[in-house]
């Protein structure tokens, strides 16, 4: 199994402003995040280990880690609840030009 430690983040993209509005798209991110969700792709026994806050952008976060097909890592000696961070998910920005 690979351990894979660290930071797990929101790319938030910002399209060029419409009139009052600016569209933006979220991606989970962070390139620990990513590396662990590649090699569990590639069925690599992998587990992650991170501080996934409890926002809608941590709710981004998790959809990947919780998917069906990847194997779920246990407590051996007794199973408990995901402790998730009670800090805000960290964000990277950048604006998208036409």
């Amino acid at each position: 199994m690979i351990l894979v430690c660290g930071e797990a983040l929101i790319d938030l993209f910002v399209g060029v402003p419409g009139g009052p509005e600016m569209s933006t798209h979220a991606v989970a991110g962070g390139s620990p995040f990513n590396v662990a969700v590649g090699l569990a792709r590639l069925g690599v026994r992998t587990a992650f280990l991170s501080g996934i806050s409890r926002d809608h952008f941590g709710a981004l976060l998790l959809l990947p880690l919780l998917r069906k097909d990847y194997e779920k890592v246990e407590d051996a000696e007794n199973e408990h609840e995901r402790q998730q961070c009670p800090d805000k998910t960290a964000a990277t920005g950048g604006i998208l030009k036409k």
